[in-house]
């Protein structure tokens, strides 16, 4: 019987910084919400002094984050193209709405009249299908089915 070696090393050992770190984080966004909860107060408090106190810490906190954001600021090339030419040819103020209801009606019609022809042709396509199953010839009814 072999003695008992040291225990294997773990596959993934922890690091035992992270939950100091998120503690931190937590401190941090705790301390920021309690602060801005302090400044809500102030701001609506009744009392004249904590009023301007909230509106003085506010204004210094706007102000510090204004900087900070424009150290982060990026500039990125707007790649919006626009055709202009296209813009230019449709002038909404010389419509005319009749024009436009007749147009619709005109493509309405076109459209029943299109599908009347279509459900005709289907309709007789179907039926020399059926003719064709009824008398055997399977290969002429799928090919009518399908066209």
């Amino acid at each position: 019987v072999s003695a008992p070696g040291p225990d294997p090393a773990p596959r993934c050992p922890r690091p035992r910084a992270v939950p100091v770190l998120l503690l931190g984080l937590l401190h941090v966004g705790l301390f920021a919400l309690l602060f801005s909860a302090r400044l809500v107060q102030g701001l609506s408090s009744a009392d004249p002094a904590a009023w301007e106190e909230a509106v003085a810490e506010s204004e210094t906190r706007l102000q510090t984050e204004a900087v900070g954001d424009e150290e982060e600021c990026e500039t990125r090339w707007n790649r919006t193209a626009i055709s202009a030419r296209a813009a230019d040819t449709h002038d909404v103020k010389t419509e005319n709405p009749g024009d436009f209801l007749a147009a619709l009606e005109k493509d309405a019609r076109e459209r029943a009249r299109r599908r009347k022809k279509n459900e005709g042709l289907a309709n007789a396509l179907k039926e020399k299908g059926n003719h064709a199953f009824s008398k055997g010839d399977y290969g002429t009814a799928v090919q009518r089915y399908t066209e």
